[in-house]
């Protein structure tokens, strides 16, 4: 079985309001802590912590991890954003000096699987992982997602022409929602370099929908974005914006009218009246 993944592509996320660049390669992440600044980094390296053979089985397969937590047998998987976030606010970046070493390698890592509240045995369970409450998928769930290439990633298009004027827009993303007492929003790129001229644009619509819907958000949101669809001439910025706002909305079952009725988005009310129709439950199109 031939398993996707996107590996040695510079990826983003946004913890809060800071913007994050990292690459994944393996069982190595590689941490950009100043967007301006590339030779500013942190790379993370889990594989080197397995000296001792009885460890060797936590590596499962590229990028994954077994683990425990609650005395429940997990995977991490490095290329998810949730996981990527785990780690860097573990890392707690304000302990390291770039002034005087421009980057670090962090080979025994382990420590901050620890600090996330993971332990590799299960009979190590202590009382501070069962008072986490991140839920992470089972072997069986990843594996069984793994086989049918089903991430739960659905993809939203926009195409439509409007007094003779094209409108072409959309995404392929993935969105998860946890709730907690803090609320924590993180958005991850992972796009090809001529889709990064939109990615400002995506950005403001997720900004503008997770701030209208902020009280519904009580919790981790977390989004990924993988694909974005545009076309010369016919991809606008507000198009994209306004686009992104149609696709989570329709995820989450929230009412976009009440978001997109605002002045901003006049020039494409007549979309408003358009809903997404879908054949298979993963494409949806308007």
């Amino acid at each position: 079985m031939k398993i996707k993944t996107m590996k040695n592509k510079l990826r983003h996320i946004t913890i809060d309001t800071t913007i994050y660049n990292y690459v994944i390669k393996e069982w190595q992440l590689k941490l950009f802590v100043d967007a301006t600044d590339k030779n500013k980094y942190i790379i993370v390296d889990f594989e080197y912590d397995i000296d001792d053979p009885n460890y060797t089985r936590t590596l499962i397969w590229q990028g994954c991890f077994r683990v425990y937590k609650n005395e429940e047998e997990l995977v991490l998987n490095m290329h998810e954003p949730h996981f990527v976030k785990e780690v860097i606010l573990a890392l707690e970046l304000d302990s390291y000096d770039f002034s005087k070493q421009k980057h670090y390698k962090i080979e025994k890592a382990l420590f901050l699987l620890e600090r996330m509240g993971y332990s590799l045995e299960k009979s190590s369970t202590t009382i501070a992982n069962k008072d986490q409450n991140l839920k992470q998928p089972t072997v069986h769930e990843v594996l069984l997602a793994l086989k049918q290439e089903n991430i739960m990633f659905r993809s939203y298009k926009i195409k439509k022409q409007n007094n003779q004027r094209g409108y072409h827009a959309g995404f392929t993303l993935s969105c998860c929602f946890q709730k907690q007492d803090t609320s924590v929003k993180s958005v991850d790129f992972a796009i090809e370099g001529y889709e990064e001229q939109w990615k400002e644009a995506a950005l403001e619509g997720i900004a503008i929908f997770h701030t209208f819907y902020k009280e519904h958000f009580k919790g981790e949101l977390t989004i990924a974005i993988k694909e974005i669809f545009w076309f010369p001439v016919d991809t606008r910025d507000l198009l994209v914006t306004y686009t992104i706002i149609r696709g989570l909305c329709h995820w989450f079952q929230l009412d976009y009218l009440l978001i997109l009725k605002q002045p901003k988005f006049e020039t494409l009310y007549f979309l408003n009246d358009l809903s997404f129709v879908t054949e298979d439950d993963t494409s949806f199109f308007i």
